[in-house]
C-alpha cells in the first residue's frame, strides 16, 4: 500500500501529470468512474486479505504442510544436496 501512495505523490510532482490529471487523460489512459472504480477495487484487495488472514479459522486460511512433512522435506534435501546442487549447475550453465 505505501508503494502505491508513494508512486502517486512522486508522480504528482511531474509538471504535466496535474495537466493530464485535469483533462481525464493520463498517459494516454482515459480516466473515467469505470477506470477508478476498478482502482479502487484492486487497492481494496490487500486489506482485506489482511483482514481475512487474521480473522479466518487456521484450518481456513493457513493450509501448507504439517511439520511432519516439512521434517521430511529437509531431511530429504540434506540426504540429496549434492545431487540437486550439481543439477542445479548444470541446468542453469546452458
Amino acid at each position: 500500500m505505501f508503494i502505491y501512495v508513494y508512486a502517486d505523490i512522486k508522480t504528482l510532482f511531474q509538471p504535466e501529470i496535474p495537466q493530464q490529471i485535469i483533462s481525464g487523460i493520463v498517459a494516454g489512459m482515459t480516466i473515467n468512474q469505470s477506470f477508478l472504480f476498478a482502482a479502487a477495487l484492486l487497492m481494496s484487495i490487500p486489506p482485506i486479505m489482511i483482514l481475512l488472514s487474521l480473522t479466518l479459522e487456521p484450518t481456513i486460511n493457513r493450509t501448507g504442510f504439517p511439520l511432519k512433512e516439512l521434517t521430511r522435506i529437509q531431511r530429504l534435501v540434506e540426504e540429496h544436496k549434492d545431487e540437486i546442487k550439481s543439477r542445479w549447475e548444470k541446468h542453469f550453465k546452458s
